[in-house]
């Protein structure tokens, strides 16, 4: 059995909500690194890899993947794992539309 763990944050404010909105997009497809984090120091970059791989992505002997619908935020992880000399690249995958009728 897995002891993994999630947590939830909600807020209601429609000023946090416009500024996130601005900053990092509002759907899968839509979503990116804003160009000011590129900037930021190695321990905040280190945390939103971290962060975002511990979320979404899988680790195995020797490989970590994630997956996401957004190209801009796929750009963006790969711009920051090269500039900290981690080897990364992308491929995509075709997904099929399967219909099922009862």
């Amino acid at each position: 059995m897995n002891n993994a763990r999630s947590t939830t944050v909600q807020g209601y404010s429609t000023l946090m909500a416009i500024f996130l909105k601005s900053l990092v997009g509002t759907n899968s497809r839509t979503k990116s690194i804003p160009a000011e984090l590129y900037l930021a120091p190695d321990a905040f970059l280190k945390g939103l890899i971290d962060g975002y791989f511990s979320g979404v992505g899988s680790v195995s002997e020797n490989t970590i993947s994630c997956s996401t619908a957004s190209e801009k935020l796929q750009t963006g992880l790969i711009h920051i794992l090269n500039h900290k000399n981690l080897t990364s690249f992308y491929y995509e995958l075709q997904r099929e539309t399967v219909l099922s009728q009862t």
